[in-house]
């Protein structure tokens, strides 16, 4: 069978495999490949700007202006211009190759790529691209480095305001690092942000009052949150409020449902946000109050309360905290909590669990940052708590005590067990080698349903080690890691085979 004549479904399923640039190639054969292979170029691939000046000229690399009306491969060039949806820049000689394309695009009525949807700069962002956008861009991806470009225009120092102004409509906007500060209230459409550079104090009071249609935010930004003199003196009066109560919240965001703010050194920035803004439709949040006081972090933990009565999932992240201060949050569905071991107690942690019937996952973590590995306090009792109280729970990760042997009181019955635990996480599991199989027995009777366990056996070091990799795992640790879980293993299934003979012989 000649290759022309193989069904389209066919020609889809390899044109899936083949490579982006190539795929431009293939879009030049005919009419028919055209159409199959643009659908997959402009679904599933982001047309770099080296593809399309190839299908030009494969072996040259400079190109000029007066040479392209007139050669052959122009016209489909043209064509595949105009049904570009997404366009990735991604290395600085790409600029010196769009020059005669812009001087291009200055002869033509419509914009160079009237349907583009995506613009990505992966590596470096310069005002010249400015004329690719139009007002069907919904979603950039910029890189706001000072990086020099060109001889000609030196170091770059840029904001996006020309983007702006050119695509009002853009709805997502991905900074992938910047020193620049940006004014994201220019992007009044602005659903999605992900900012990984530049922010400040500033920068969130220009994205409350300019964005009231932003859904999802996620700050990981690259250096410290600016904070000047006179914010730094004006969130000191925040601080000082905590205690006699918070002021009202002076700015909104309306419609966010989703907060990241991570690696932000500066507590002030924290009180800041979260004192001074409400978050009425918040459905999950993200917060990493690593270095916020006790006591503040208790009072935060009030304002969400009162502010943001539709949270279901959050992760708090904090090295000193009385986690019994998040039971008032019974809505929650899924709880992170990623502090210091010592502050995992049955006393802070019975009172949270107490107030979950409605919990599907709870994670309860001290392998971050700064944060030992040292003795769990919290024993199998605490477990049996959370079959009892979390009925509909999936997903457990729990660090546990588990060296002394059994009291006879402790056997699970019928009434309290895990019925819909999937997955249960021992992290890390302090165990004596003699009381394995017995522990392994009695969590099998505990957990009949469970599909995976996964345990991190550590034995107690006194000495004190902090940081991520407090040290490494013995060759005993690991081979008592295997051990745990090949007993739960075994004696979950004696408990399915004695259940099934039962329900045999009645």
């Amino acid at each position: 069978m000649h290759i022309h004549h193989l069904p389209a479904e066919i020609l889809t399923l390899i044109f899936l495999l083949t490579e982006s640039r190539d795929l431009l190639q293939c879009a030049l054969v005919c009419k028919h490949w055209t159409g199959l292979a643009l659908d997959i170029k402009w679904k599933y691939h982001a047309v770099g700007l080296a593809d399309l000046l190839h299908v030009l000229e494969p072996n040259q690399n400079v190109y000029h202006i007066e040479e392209t009306p007139t050669y052959p491969g122009w016209p489909l060039v043209n064509d595949l211009r105009s049904k570009t949806w997404r366009l990735k820049i991604k290395t600085p000689h790409d600029l010196s190759h769009f020059i005669y394309i812009e001087e291009l695009s200055l002869s033509v009525e419509t914009p160079l790529f009237p349907e583009l949807r995506a613009l990505q700069f992966p590596n470096q962002y310069h005002p010249a691209y400015d004329f690719l956008a139009g007002t069907t861009l919904k979603q950039l991806v910029v890189n706001l480095l000072p990086v020099r470009i060109h001889s000609s225009w030196g170091i770059s120092t840029v904001t996006l305001d020309g983007i702006a102004s050119r695509s009002p409509h853009i709805e997502e906007i991905t900074i992938l690092s910047s020193e620049f500060p940006v004014d994201f209230g220019v992007f009044s459409q602005l659903r999605k942000l992900y900012n990984g550079g530049f922010f400040s104090v500033t920068s969130w009071t220009l994205l409350c009052a300019g964005c009231p249609l932003l859904e999802w935010l996620c700050l990981w930004p690259m250096n410290d949150v600016r904070v000047s003199p006179e914010q730094d003196v004006y969130i000191e009066s925040l601080r000082t409020s905590l205690v006699m109560g918070p002021k009202p919240a002076t700015q909104t965001l309306p419609v966010l449902r989703y907060l990241d703010i991570h690696g932000v050194w500066h507590e002030s920035f924290l009180l800041y946000v979260f004192i001074t803004t409400r978050m009425p439709e918040l459905r999950e949040l993200n917060a990493d109050f690593t270095h916020l006081p006790s006591e503040e972090g208790h009072a935060l933990v009030s304002i969400l309360l009162e502010r943001s009565e539709k949270l279901m999932k959050l992760k708090f992240n904090n090295e000193d905290f009385n986690w019994a201060a998040l039971a008032p949050f019974s809505q929650l569905h899924d709880l992170e909590l990623l502090g210091t071991i010592d502050t995992f107690t049955e006393e802070t942690l019975v009172p949270v669990v107490k107030s979950l019937p409605n919990i599907l996952r709870l994670v309860i973590d001290s392998k971050t940052w700064r944060i030992g590995r040292s003795k769990p306090a919290l024993n199998r009792t605490i477990l049996t708590i959370i079959a009892e109280k979390c009925q509909s729970i999936r997903e457990l990760k729990i660090p546990l005590n588990a060296r002394l042997p059994l009291c006879e009181d402790e056997e699970p019955t019928s009434s309290v067990g895990f019925r819909r635990l999937g997955l249960l996480t021992l992290d890390p599991l302090h165990i004596d080698p003699n009381t394995m199989q017995q522990f392994a027995k009695w969590l099998a009777g505990l957990c009949p349903s469970l599909h995976r366990l996964k345990t991190d056996v550590f034995h107690w070091d006194s000495t004190p080690r902090h940081g991520l990799g407090a040290r490494n795992h013995t060759e005993e640790e690991m081979e008592q890691k295997d051990e745990v879980m090949n007993y739960f293993y075994e004696e979950q299934e004696t408990l399915r085979e004695e259940s099934t003979s039962l329900g045999s012989s009645d």
